[in-house]
């Protein structure tokens, strides 16, 4: 009889243990907050007025450098605890100063959805670094990122947020401007290898290109087929390039992907020489600056 209640006593303690667990297992997965976000720094959440509608942006540095910035979106569903995956957004960044008297932009690619990160991936490169500020008629100098965001054929455009701008590192230079022959200003970026995966060897590169349409630099055009005749990184404190480079080419939407070798740590500079379009120099000499 003894053996029988501690046989029955087992069981039932062994199928509470499994139902705990799997209860346990089932709640976890209900949390819908997704794991990418653990490694990004989330530098604005606001959630848009008379909407349950939460506006979630995050960024892989720790503020917002002057270069190239991809930004990821989450738009959460506060009623329901889950995430928007069929919002459309466009970015709408706005640099101010003089009482606004001054205004300019900097290139921008629109979000789209990615299931990946399970949010909404674009970029920003804003076109200098700038503090954020007010005079004493209060007047704000700085940027302003704004959104356009909508949801069921719904469109808000009430979420904006201030943010400083900054150089990721002294002596370095992720994003130039150089005056084009065509009389038009382009603007190179550094997309990869940024600050924290810079090192020694040879290293995918990736830039991209874009073409200031008018004075105010407030729309930018991303600049296809264009070919970069020369391209070498330089060590000015050493004096020596490095060998096994390859010259970026043109992908998609503005970006030009080759390799770089980095054969030792320090301060270097990545030459762009003779870019050309249709046959004819567009852009004679530009240069990035790097250090790690």
């Amino acid at each position: 009889m003894r053996k029988y209640i501690q046989k029955h006593y087992i069981l039932f303690f062994l199928s509470s243990s499994i139902i705990y667990l799997y209860s346990c297992s089932k709640s976890d997965n209900n949390i819908t907050t997704p794991s990418e976000t653990n490694s990004l720094n989330l530098i604005n959440s606001q959630t848009i007025n008379s909407t349950p509608y939460k506006i979630e942006t995050y960024i892989h540095t720790d503020s917002i450098i002057v270069g190239y910035n991809p930004i990821i979106l989450k738009i959460k569903d506060t009623t329901t605890s889950t995430y928007i995956t069929n919002a459309t957004i466009l970015f709408d960044p706005l640099m101010t100063a003089n009482a606004g008297m001054h205004r300019h932009s900097g290139p921008v690619e629109q979000p789209i959805y990615a299931s990946s990160n399970g949010g909404y991936t674009g970029a920003f490169m804003p076109i200098h670094g700038s503090t954020i500020s007010y005079d004493n008629a209060g007047n704000y100098t700085g940027w302003t990122m704004r959104y356009a965001i909508t949801i069921n054929n719904i469109t808000y455009d009430t979420v904006k947020y201030n943010f400083a701008t900054k150089n990721i590192k002294i002596n370095t230079q992720f994003f130039t401007s150089v005056a084009g022959n065509d009389g038009y200003t382009y603007y190179i970026a550094l997309v990869t290898p940024q600050q924290a995966s810079q090192k020694i060897g040879i290293q995918d590169l990736e830039v991209s290109i874009y073409r200031g349409d008018n004075h105010e630099a407030l729309s930018f055009t991303p600049i296809n087929n264009l070919t970069i005749t020369n391209f070498y990184p330089y060590m000015p404190d050493m004096g020596h390039s490095s060998d096994n480079n390859t010259i970026p080419t043109n992908t998609t939407n503005g970006h030009y992907k080759g390799s770089v070798n980095f054969t030792m740590g320090g301060a270097w500079t990545l030459n762009f020489i003779k870019i050309m379009q249709n046959g004819s120099s567009l852009i004679d000499s530009t240069g990035l600056e790097i250090a790690f």
